[in-house]
Order: structure tokens, then C-alpha cells, then sequence
């Protein structure tokens, strides 16, 4: 990660961590990159210099005044006056590292060419987290490629329950005579 990245993650983490609202902050930044996720077009606008930047600062105030932390309101200004806040999602994602070491949280994906209920989510969560003894959170990502089941992968970890490798699994077994 980059170190101007990593340096804005840290500073935020450390003043979660003073006012003891980690968990709060954590919330408040991921409402925030969902947004710019979803609206990319407000994250351009927040970081074009054709805009004066008192105008999209006042903005911040606008859309999340009242929703999210004075502290993190005030974060995202500095990011506009900086010229950070398009590394956002990168901040968050160093951010989110360093809160998931704090609280032994692993996060995962989930991989599978059809949707998957929240209660197969949260299965899956609890049987990881029992495997790995810490809490696992699993993010659903759609993969065509998987025949039938699914995979999913926690750090460097691949549990692969698809379709497509237990044939090729067979197949190897006949041909060559392997016993896995």
C-alpha cells in the first residue's frame, strides 16, 4: 500500500482509537466508501479542482452531516483539501486492516456463479470462524467460472467446494490412478 495511503489510515485509526469509537468509525467510513461506490460521481465532484474547493467541502457537511462522526466529517475534508479523496477507498481498506487486527477479524469471499442468502452467509461465517477461532467475515462476490458450488477464500486460503473441481478431481483418480 502506498505510504501517503497508509499514513491517512493510520492517523484516523489512531483518533478512533483515543476516543474509543472504533467501532463507530468503522461504521462511518464503510457508509462512506458504499457511497462513493455507488456514486462515483460525488467522489469526482469531491476531488475536481474546477470546483472551488470551499463549495465541495461544504458538501461533506450536506450529504453526511448528522450520519457520520464529526470526526470523520471532519476527515473527509481534509482528504478534499489535501487532494486525498480519491485514494479513499484505499485509505478505508488500510484503515479496515488495521481495525481487523485489533479485533481478530479475518475477512474472506465467497465465490459462486449464484446468489447466496444471508443465512448461507452467515453459516459459512460461523464455520470459519469456529475453524480459524476468530471471527471470519465473508463478502459474496458472483463468479461465473465456478461450475455448481462454490469457493471461498480467507487470506491465502482457497476452500474450493465446486462442481468443476471435484470432476476434475475424479477424472484425475481414473486416468491416473491418484488418491487424494
Amino acid at each position: 500500500m502506498n505510504p501517503l495511503y497508509l499514513h491517512y489510515a493510520s492517523a484516523i485509526y489512531e483518533v478512533a482509537i483515543e476516543d474509543d469509537q472504533g467501532v463507530r468509525y468503522n461504521n462511518d467510513l464503510a457508509l462512506v466508501n458504499l457511497s462513493f461506490r455507488k456514486n462515483p460521481d460525488y467522489l469526482k465532484f469531491l476531488d475536481s479542482e474546477l470546483i472551488a474547493s470551499d463549495i465541495r467541502i461544504a458538501s461533506i457537511d450536506r450529504v453526511y452531516g448528522g450520519r457520520i462522526s464529526p470526526a470523520v466529517n471532519g476527515f473527509l475534508k481534509i482528504l478534499v483539501r489535501n487532494k486525498g479523496i480519491k485514494h479513499f477507498g484505499d485509505i478505508y481498506k488500510g484503515f479496515e486492516s488495521l481495525y481487523d487486527k485489533q479485533c481478530h477479524i479475518l475477512r474472506g469471499k465467497v465465490f459462486s456463479p449464484f446468489p447466496i442468502s444471508d443465512a448461507t452467509l452467515v453459516r459459512l461465517e460461523k464455520a470459519f470462524s469456529k475453524k480459524y477461532r476468530q471471527n471470519v467475515v465473508l463478502e459474496y462476490v458472483r463468479d461465473r467460472h465456478v461450475i455448481g458450488g462454490m469457493k471461498v477464500q480467507i487470506e491465502d486460503r482457497l476452500f474450493d467446494y465446486s462442481l468443476d473441481t471435484k470432476i476434475e478431481t475424479i477424472k484425475e483418480r481414473l486416468l491416473y490412478g491418484r488418491k487424494d
